[in-house]
């Protein structure tokens, strides 16, 4: 394993525990807010703003998406690549 993938596994969940640690734990079994969940995987997801919706905005990213890939479908079944044009 090249060292700079050790340093980065290393380095990076000691930085992940520093940061939880100052966030939830400043002291082994406190946190900052006693209601706050110990990670956010206890966290409930949240709930959406029916109000926010906007059905016709939705509608026509699903068109968006369907020219998208009806495009991306003709370049692979032409053989074309999508990076090729920025290769230049």
């Amino acid at each position: 394993m090249p060292i700079y993938e050790v340093l980065v596994k290393l380095c990076s969940s000691w930085l992940v525990h520093a940061i939880s640690r100052r966030i939830h734990l400043p002291e082994p079994g406190t946190r900052l807010d006693s209601k706050a969940p110990l990670s956010v995987h206890m966290c409930e997801w949240p709930r959406a703003d029916e109000a926010l919706i906007d059905k016709r905005l939705e509608k026509s990213m699903a068109l968006v998406r369907e020219v998208s890939e009806a495009a991306s479908n003709a370049r692979q079944k032409a053989g074309a690549s999508c990076a090729g044009r920025w290769e230049r």
